[in-house]
């Protein structure tokens, strides 16, 4: 084969390649279940998706940090354009708040002042994913607004207090001024818990992001 005839095949081969996906790698199932999840479940991050990044921040701020509460607020779905992450220092008796955004940017946008401390939450807590599907299943009703918060409920559900991944929308209440609903979700093993309701439209007991 002349070198000519060689390099006219390996260009067309190339082309064959890009056609077919780029790097000439099979489609990934795994790949294309993850694009349909985005494509179902909304466009942004999950609560976990850039935790890491958000336990760094803390640990900057206050070496012993500790995470008490995860939230997000006026949300399609369980992922988000940004994730609010409430930490805790022990030793200081402080608290603040981080802001993490899709595109990886961190900000610290509490107060860092003094606080009551709460119970820190599970490293290994199921995801913003999974406490959705679960509420879904259990009757939860999203609006064009959801709230999502992650933290120590004290009380309504069953062992309060307990964490809970809390679930809220004003398109799953009973009508203007009833009580709103909420739905709890085990953090650990991703269950359905309880549902909870508040009064006169008010957000639930703990319904504040902490």
């Amino acid at each position: 084969m002349t070198t000519l005839t060689r390099n006219c095949c390996l260009a067309v081969f190339a082309i064959l390649l890009t056609a077919c996906g780029g790097r000439g790698d099979p489609a990934s199932p795994a790949g294309d279940a993850d694009a349909r999840n985005r494509s179902l479940l909304g466009d942004g991050i999950t609560a976990r998706e850039l935790l890491p990044e958000a336990l760094a921040a803390a640990r900057a701020w206050a070496p012993d940090a500790e995470l008490v509460a995860v939230s997000t607020r006026f949300a399609s779905g369980p992922r988000q354009s940004f994730w609010f992450y409430d930490v805790q220092s022990p030793a200081l008796g402080r608290c603040t708040r981080l802001r993490v955004q899709a595109d990886g940017e961190v900000d610290n946008v509490g107060t860092g002042g003094a606080c009551a401390l709460m119970p820190a939450l599970p490293a290994d807590f199921v995801d913003s994913t999974v406490a959705w599907q679960a509420a879904r299943e259990a009757g939860f009703l999203p609006g064009g607004a959801v709230h999502l918060a992650l933290h120590d409920q004290r009380e309504g559900v069953p062992g309060a207090p307990r964490a809970c991944w809390l679930l809220w929308s004003r398109q799953d209440g009973d009508g203007p001024g009833a009580p709103l609903h909420g739905w709890c979700v085990d953090p650990a093993s991703g269950a359905f818990i309880a549902s909870l309701g508040g009064g006169d439209g008010q957000p639930l007991p703990g319904q504040d992001g902490r």
